[in-house]
Formats: C-alpha cells, structure tokens, sequence
C-alpha cells in the first residue's frame, strides 16, 4: 500500500510541475510573440 500511496503522490507532482511549465511557458510566449494565450493553445 505504501508503495501505491508514493506512485500516486508522484504523479500528482510530475503533473503540477508540467502544468506550471505549460502555464509559464504560455505566458512566455505571449509575451515573446505578442499572441493572446488563446492563439498558442490552439497551435497544440
């Protein structure tokens, strides 16, 4: 049960990290490229 509980645990922090690089990231490029956010999430 442990070892589930750490998996789970990981996940949840590898998913906030790539969410947070996703959201900076955004904010780099429209700020770089003076597009809306809206414009680079539609070029995924």
């Amino acid at each position: 049960m442990k070892k589930l509980g750490f998996f789970i645990i990981q996940e949840m922090i590898i998913s906030g990290v790539r969410k947070i690089i996703f959201s900076l990231r955004m904010l780099f490029f429209a700020k770089n490229n003076f597009r809306t956010p809206d414009a680079v999430f539609c070029e995924k």
